[in-house]
Parts: structure tokens; C-alpha cells; sequence
């Protein structure tokens, strides 16, 4: 083909790989005005991070639910524990994550219940996360005392 179709295919699998992916941005800061390894400037970081609204950018970023899991996926996950729990079972996949919520005693402020995923708060759910992959037994113990 011509020039102008291989840039226009070209240009086609770009914008297709561009829809794929989530947006997201790096920002570079100068540790120190001579750019020497191992010597921070912690007055000179800061400003940066001011200046380009990184901290305000975080503050707005902790007061949000930045990670969303469909309620299927939070049952794939979260079933196996919970699996001698008949009652567990029979549950809508909206109750048994508010359960498994509970369960682990996440503070209501760290999550919301949507009407098919659940929007959490950054840290939590890595901590969720943590304690199934981590230590199973621990979170089968944490279920079953909750669910008892």
C-alpha cells in the first residue's frame, strides 16, 4: 500500500491501543539543582510537587474510590473462603461483598456499594488483597468468626 493507508492503519491500531488502556501521566522532579545522585533537595522537591499540583492531585486522589471491582469478580475471588457457609452462597454477589466487607472490618468510609461494583479507597483494597493472598488461613479465621 501507499504511504497514506500503512499511516492510516498505523494510526488506526494507535487510537485502538490508546482505548485499551487507562490514562495516566509521569511527571519528573529534580532531586537537586546539580542533578547529583544520592542528594536530595527536600525543600526543592517540594516546590516541584507544588508547583505542578501533585499535592493537591494526591489529597483529591485519597478522598476518592480510584479502584472499582465488579461484585462477580469480588465472589470469584472471596468464594472459596466462605465456601462451607451455605447461607454465603445463596447470597446476591451486591450482599455477599457487603459481607465480605464487613467481614474483615473494612470501615464503611473506605468503600461504596454501586449498583454492580464495589468502589473502594486506595489502601483498602490492597489490604484486602494482603490478608486473602497472604494468609488464607488467616482470612477463612477472620470469616468464620465474623460469620458465626
Amino acid at each position: 500500500g501507499s504511504v497514506a493507508s500503512k499511516f492510516g492503519s498505523s494510526l488506526t491500531d494507535l487510537l485502538a491501543e490508546l482505548a485499551s488502556t487507562d490514562p495516566g501521566f509521569v511527571r519528573t522532579i529534580k532531586p537537586n539543582v546539580g542533578l547529583k545522585p544520592g542528594a536530595p533537595d527536600e525543600r526543592l522537591i517540594l516546590e516541584q510537587l507544588r508547583t505542578c499540583g501533585m499535592l493537591q492531585c494526591v489529597k483529591m486522589i485519597r478522598s476518592m474510590f480510584p479502584t472499582r471491582i465488579l461484585y462477580t469478580d469480588v465472589v470469584a475471588r472471596y468464594a472459596s473462603c466462605v465456601a462451607s457457609y451455605s447461607f454465603m452462597a445463596e447470597r446476591e454477589p451486591r450482599d455477599f461483598t457487603a459481607a465480605i466487607c464487613e467481614s474483615f472490618d473494612v470501615d464503611p468510609e473506605e468503600y461504596r456499594l454501586g449498583l454492580t461494583k464495589l468502589f473502594i479507597k486506595g489502601g483498602c483494597a490492597v489490604a484486602l488483597n494482603k490478608l486473602l493472598r497472604g494468609a488464607t488461613t488467616r482470612a477463612e479465621q477472620l470469616l468464620q468468626e465474623a460469620l458465626l
